[in-house]
């Protein structure tokens, strides 16, 4: 769904959701300098308070998610030009209390998923980065620091999904 999406801006939240767990207010406020394209070789998401923005996290805490290939690749395009400080989405700031959100994307997006047959929502797309993960073996500890989740939230929404773990193993003599 994300490679044949034609629009660029749109291809930027489905990779937020769908490869990084983003929230619908991290999406809307991320800024060029949250995507390292080159840190460790892999690229690094820093999802950061900005105070200078009036843009908190929910749990008021900075957290690191590594990017995927694809991902990193669609930014280096993407972002090319751009200056760090500027939103990565519509550049310009409404009033904050005039407005829940800076930019309101959710009929943009909830259109799109319409026309290819998908019932999605913003919060779908974080639940099935996490659910993927956990689901292919990652850590549900790993999974709720890249969501800015805690692990009860986790254990409790995810914990079924967690394979059989085969390191039981290494109790043997």
């Amino acid at each position: 769904m994300i490679k044949e999406c034609p629009d660029p801006a749109k291809k930027f939240l489905l990779f937020c959701g769908f490869h990084a767990g983003m929230r619908f207010k991290e999406m809307d406020c991320a800024t060029v300098k949250w995507f390292d394209l080159d840190a460790k070789g892999i690229g690094l998401i820093h999802i950061q308070n900005m105070p200078e923005k009036n843009f908190y996290i929910k749990d008021q805490e900075d957290r690191t998610v590594p990017m995927s290939d694809e991902f990193r690749a669609f930014l280096a395009d993407f972002l090319r030009g751009r200056e760090p400080e500027e939103f990565v989405l519509k550049p310009e700031i409404l009033s904050p209390k005039k407005h829940r959100y800076r930019y309101d994307f959710s009929r943009t997006l909830d259109t799109y998923f319409e026309n290819k047959g998908v019932k999605c929502t913003v919060h779908d797309m974080r639940r099935s980065f996490a659910s993927n993960l956990v689901s292919s073996g990652k850590s549900i500890y790993v999974v709720a620091k890249w969501l800015g989740d805690g692990i009860q939230v986790m254990e409790r929404s995810y914990g079924h999904l967690a394979p059989g773990d085969t390191d039981i193993n290494l109790l043997s003599d």
